[in-house]
């Protein structure tokens, strides 16, 4: 692993990704349990269930799973391209695993289930894990630091579920909580090598969402019923700093706002290193490379990156 400073930011390398067959274990297999999971193969008014993480925790380097997949199917779990654990879901769909890690490693975990052992199908979804290096280094460009020396500092790493199309979800921020102002939160920002950018959060209370982008309307969203909101707009943000205003206009006309400064970074298409961390002390920007080409980047800011008083308006 590689650190390396960058206008202020430091750069996390994983190594390199290489791409492997994964081929179930035999052992897993019986004639009973094949027959069980062909039979949905067998109805065409059937969909099949594609591999998820539903649940992800961290305690003392180790990583609780449990997700859902095709009943009996059996389930790999890929840790940067290579399998690192296999299990069997049960008879509900459900299955569990636990992943050992380093305390200063990066992982990109995906999931491949097999419902026999030559009928496969691949999740869309990436589970990325990441830890902040000590914070004693300097941001100069150019520094290089010898990636087996660094270790992690107490502070929570990042869990970050991404998946091709929508917004990411935050499970863990290494920052120990989202910016956010009133009933506003900021999640993460995901934006692509295009200049397509997803925007997400979430509000206590109901009404719209606008975003603004150096004070130009980028788009609006609605709060839906859980709290959740995100807007997908294309070909928004060059690269380039910007001065990014989340505004939430609730029903009564009250406005909450929560503005950041953000710094689109320029995708390296000659980076075979995915996922890797770009960060600084209040924002870390994780990139991955796309099935099919392309990148894509999640930024995910610190509480202490808003860079402006509470704005609370009627």
């Amino acid at each position: 692993m590689l650190l390396l400073g960058l206008g202020g930011y430091f750069i996390v390398n994983t190594g390199l990704l290489s791409v492997y067959r994964v081929v179930p274990e035999t052992s897993e297999f019986n004639s009973e349990a094949d027959n069980a999971a062909r039979a949905p193969l067998e109805d065409p008014n059937r969909s099949v269930k594609l591999p998820i993480f539903r649940t992800v925790s961290e305690q003392d380097n180790i990583l609780f799973l449990r997700g859902i997949s095709e009943p009996d199917s059996v389930v790999s779990i890929l840790a940067n391209g290579r399998r690192r654990r296999q299990v069997r879901a049960n008879s509900d769909g459900i299955w569990d695993a636990e992943i050992n890690v380093s305390a200063d490693q990066v992982l990109g975990l995906s999931l491949i289930s097999f419902l026999t052992e030559d009928i496969s199908f691949n999740g869309d979804e990436l589970l990325i894990r990441a830890v902040p290096p000590k914070a004693e280094f300097k941001s100069e460009p150019g520094l290089e630091v010898d990636g087996d020396n660094i270790t992690s500092n107490n502070a929570a790493g990042l869990i970050l579920l991404t998946a091709p199309g929508g917004p990411s979800r935050v499970i863990q921020t290494p920052f120990g909580r989202l910016p956010s102002r009133d009933a506003l939160t900021l999640g993460g920002i995901e934006y692509d090598n295009l200049g397509g950018v997803i925007f997400s959060g979430f509000a206590s209370r109901s009404g719209r969402v606008r975003i603004f982008g150096n004070n130009v309307l980028i788009g609006e969203s609605r709060v839906s019923s859980d709290g959740r909101w995100f807007l997908i707009a294309g070909d928004t943000l060059p690269a380039k700093e910007y001065k990014l205003r989340v505004q939430l206009q609730e029903t009564d006309g009250r406005k909450t706002n929560i503005s950041v400064d953000i710094q689109r970074l320029a995708a390296n298409e000659n980076a075979d290193q995915s996922p890797y961390v770009v960060f600084n002390d209040t924002v870390w920007h994780v990139r991955r490379n796309l099935t099919g080409g392309g990148v894509q980047y999640t930024a995910i800011f610190s509480p202490d990156g808003l860079i402006e008083d509470i704005v609370t308006t009627r």
